[in-house]
């Protein structure tokens, strides 16, 4: 079990939209812990063993074996065959089912109940290796709230974290290397602009439907969070009930980064030392005005929604 005053702060939302960056920033705070994309571990962790952010695969890092040993072994704890179906049982689309009570099966709830058990056990076992207060995930999964929300000791909070569908849709249509690796050259995923605009709108509306909970901090947009990264941060703080801390590493235009152990997200999760921080439009200027049209027409409800029409 997690200790009572060990919180888990959640980044909710859809990829390619700044959560690296987001809980990049959060980790600098003392006692804050990021640990990346958390809902990879099964696959990217213990089946293809992914580097972590410090630079050692999950084999190797000291942090990630510990927390292993701490009652996570595979074969022995749980069976990563039996994760894997219940994960692609648990498929987003199946939110709109767990949202409402009277459309939930029993599989579905014995599926989401036997998840968040070992999701739970997870957490535990980084807090105790870790020490931290604050544990950071940016899974990003609406699946993943309703497994929180079946774990009654765990003190969660969410942040809808948003970005310009437009600049994310430009953003998976890049070529761009994935760094899991030391021996062989990898890439992020690819989505045509249709396949992730649907996808960004899907997500969105699915956090916004679970963003009835009190746990719910707010909505956070990319844009508005590198214009003013520090008042973002602190109004996130605030959400925590967390003090203010040291604000020393982060100045308006950049960050100073230490090492921290994440998995997968975003190649910066690597980069250390002083980093710019500056606004990714390049979409504004390079993306097709036909691929720009189909992604506004596509999600223009919620673009009107987040304030990105007004620009």
């Amino acid at each position: 079990m997690m200790g009572t005053d060990a919180k888990v702060l959640y980044i909710a939302g859809y990829g390619r939209s700044g959560s690296t960056l987001l809980e990049r920033i959060l980790g600098q705070f003392e006692g804050f812990f990021p640990v990346g994309e958390l809902e990879t571990i099964w696959h990217y962790g213990f089946v293809d063993n992914h580097l972590c952010a410090c630079g050692q695969s999950f084999s190797d890092c000291d942090f990630w074996q510990s927390v292993v040993k701490e009652g996570l072994q595979p074969g022995h704890d749980f069976d990563l065959n039996e994760i894997a179906a219940i994960k692609k049982y648990l498929r987003f689309r199946r939110v709109p089912q767990l949202s409402m009570p009277c459309l939930t099966t029993t599989k579905m709830r014995n599926a989401l109940s036997q998840y968040a058990r070992l999701r739970s056990r997870l957490l535990s076992a980084i807090q105790k290796v870790s020490g931290a207060k604050v544990i950071i995930d940016s899974s990003k999964s609406p699946v993943v709230l309703y497994a929180l929300n079946e774990v009654d000791h765990i003190d969660y909070h969410v942040v809808h974290l948003v970005r310009d569908s437009r600049g994310v849709a430009f953003s998976w249509l890049r070529k761009k290397p994935a760094l899991i690796s030391k021996n062989k050259a990898h890439y992020l995923s690819r989505f045509n602009v249709a396949s992730s605009s649907l996808i960004w709108s899907e997500y969105n509306l699915l956090i916004e439907a679970y963003g009835q909970s009190k746990r719910l901090l707010g909505r956070v947009r990319y844009e508005d969070f590198i214009a003013d990264p520090k008042g973002e941060t602190l109004k996130i703080l605030s959400g925590l009930g967390e003090k203010q801390g040291d604000l020393e590493f982060l100045e308006q235009s950049s960050v100073e980064f230490k090492t921290f152990h994440s998995l997968n997200g975003n190649p910066m999760r690597f980069q250390k030392g002083k980093v710019q921080l500056a606004p990714d439009e390049e979409w504004k200027q390079k993306m097709p005005k036909v691929k720009k049209a189909m992604v506004t027409a596509m999600t223009y409800p919620l673009l009107a929604r987040y304030g990105y029409l007004k620009q």
